[in-house]
């Protein structure tokens, strides 16, 4: 009992006592706790387009799946939708400057490769045995 009250006391002395430089130290630690916002400006790109990549995959897959006649004269649209948004979202939901990435990089990695991706995995599943919608 006695121990549990001397640290009681003490984290009140130790609260009380805080140098004002600590505690705005601690509120930026809880502020950047998140872990995406301190990668790289190439990696969070990356990331983003490998999500918009794999989200327009996704779509256009169960498209073809679903309407294969509407969907194979406008498959390409959901290509350039995926570009433009994953850009969208770079440019304007991460702040990143097109001085730090490269512009190549920007446009052509990640969403064209994943959506194809995306695209073969939703074949392949629906080409596997089983109930049908």
């Amino acid at each position: 009992m006695s121990r549990e009250r001397r640290n009681i006391s003490q984290r009140k002395i130790r609260k009380i006592t805080r140098r004002p430089d600590e505690d705005s130290t601690i509120t930026e630690t809880r502020k950047s706790n998140y872990k995406f916002n301190e990668l790289s400006p190439n990696t969070r790109m990356y990331y983003t387009k490998v999500v918009f990549g794999g989200i327009t995959g996704i779509i256009t897959g169960t498209t073809f799946v679903l309407f294969p006649k509407i969907s194979t004269g406008i498959w390409f649209l959901f290509l350039l939708v995926g570009l433009a948004s994953s850009v969208a979202f770079i440019r304007l939901g991460l702040r990143i400057t097109p001085d730090e990435i490269d512009q190549k990089r920007l446009l052509f990695s990640g969403t064209f490769t994943f959506t194809l991706l995306f695209i073969v995995i939703t074949s392949l599943i629906w080409m596997l045995p089983g109930p049908r919608f």
